[in-house]
């Protein structure tokens, strides 16, 4: 039997033993016995038990997160939900058996501050775990639990401002394409050609993609609003990479054939980023990178938006309303940049790369290595023409391993 929701955490002892402890959910209480055992079950049991019995009293912060939880207010894209859950956490490991009514006295904004002040090492943490939480006391004074919102206007511990300065050069990027691996590279290139975000160019398949024309909703979108639909050509540099991607549902696969998670891309990107020396750049400044050279290259706003889907300046009843976003457009924005960037890494970036599976090309090396050693010790019992053949064979082998490569 599966147990859903459970958490484990391996822990090193200082004799260096390594130890796991299973855990009934991320932050729960430590379960007892090995797991699979009569013990852990009825441990499970019982924390889930506890835990249900402690949410019927409606009326601590606990069961506040748990309305907030299943009410229209609670975002509903999967990034924002796997950070609201995060955070929500930590605020019910902290304030879980906080009274609601308890919301209502003044000293509760300063308590709030104190335990904001605690991430201050990590300024955007900070200001993340703050932002959660003001959204449940709205709630809460939406749903009429309390007058006024002890979060409100309490500022930000991170820096402030736009990053519309911070752009990928071409330096940075030919530092980041001359280290990252093909599967890496890859969506660094598309984000890099389409300027959109990490969770939309993972989420592309091939059904995306007809006649040269790659259309999709965009994830991120505004509560109460329709989503963004984006239909743009592929650019020229781009549908050439795609032609060398391994074949799969999914345009952007990882080194074992599978679609990319979030998780295990941004791990991939901040080793190869490590590596290349890059520091203060993020995945997300490629859609900066595309918009500026657009503009560069003569693009409108209009194009640019008709691209990256960005909102229109001015907001006019024009553009509001009436000013859609067409595959006019797009082309018009994806051909000037093709011309404004022929010539530079944007097109030669994946160039030398040696592709999906490339890491595969060195076991015909360790292959050999092998043979020539056994060939050494059979030199004693063969003859010349004996190894020529081995040699013979070998090559053949080693042309038909590299018809397929594969690579982490």
């Amino acid at each position: 039997m599966r147990l859903k929701g459970l958490a484990k955490a391996t822990k090193k002892l200082a004799n260096g033993e390594k130890r796991v402890y299973w855990y009934a959910w991320r932050g729960g209480p430590q379960l007892k016995g090995e797991p699979g055992s009569q013990e852990f079950m009825q441990s499970h049991a019982d924390a889930l038990a506890k835990r249900k019995a402690e949410l019927t009293t409606g009326d601590d912060l606990r069961s506040l997160i748990r309305e907030f939880e299943q009410s229209t207010d609670y975002p509903t894209s999967p990034s924002s939900v796997k950070s609201y859950k995060a955070y929500l956490a930590l605020i019910e490991k902290k304030f879980g058996t906080l009274p609601i009514k308890a919301l209502k006295e003044a000293e509760v904004r300063g308590v709030f501050l104190r335990w904001r002040d605690e991430f201050k090492k990590t300024p955007r943490k900070a200001d993340y775990v703050w932002t959660v939480l003001g959204k449940l006391m709205s709630f809460a004074v939406n749903r009429g639990y309390i007058k006024t919102n002890p979060c409100a206007r309490a500022g930000r511990l991170a820096e402030s401002g736009t990053r519309i300065d911070i752009t990928w050069s071409d330096e940075d990027l030919e530092r980041l394409f001359s280290e990252a691996p093909w599967e890496v590279a890859l969506v660094c290139f598309a984000a890099l050609w389409t300027g959109q975000r990490q969770g939309d160019v993972l989420s592309w398949t091939r059904s995306n993609i007809h006649d040269g024309v790659l259309r999709f909703t965009q994830g991120k979108r505004q509560k109460g609003k329709p989503p963004k639909k984006i239909a743009m050509p592929v650019p020229a540099p781009l549908a050439e990479a795609l032609k060398r991607a391994k074949k799969g549902e999914a345009l952007c696969l990882n080194s074992r054939g599978e679609p990319w998670t979030g998780d295990g891309f941004r791990a991939s990107l901040a080793r190869v980023t490590e590596a290349a020396g890059i520091d203060g750049l993020r995945f997300h400044d490629m859609r900066g990178t595309f918009s500026s050279a657009a503009g560069d290259a003569g693009a409108s706003e209009p194009e640019i938006s008709a691209v990256t889907g960005h909102a229109l300046p001015g907001r006019s009843a024009l553009s509001s309303a009436y000013l859609k976003r067409s595959l006019v457009m797009a082309t018009s924005c994806v051909r000037l940049v093709e011309e404004h960037k022929a010539g530079t890494i944007w097109f030669t970036a994946l160039a030398t790369n040696p592709g999906p599976g490339a890491k595969k090309k060195s076991k015909p090396a360790l292959q050999t290595v092998a043979n020539q050693g056994q060939k050494c010790e059979s030199e004693k019992t063969q003859t010349p023409k004996k190894k020529r053949s081995e040699t013979s064979d070998l090559g053949s082998v080693v042309g038909d391993v590299g018809l397929e490569p594969t690579t982490r």
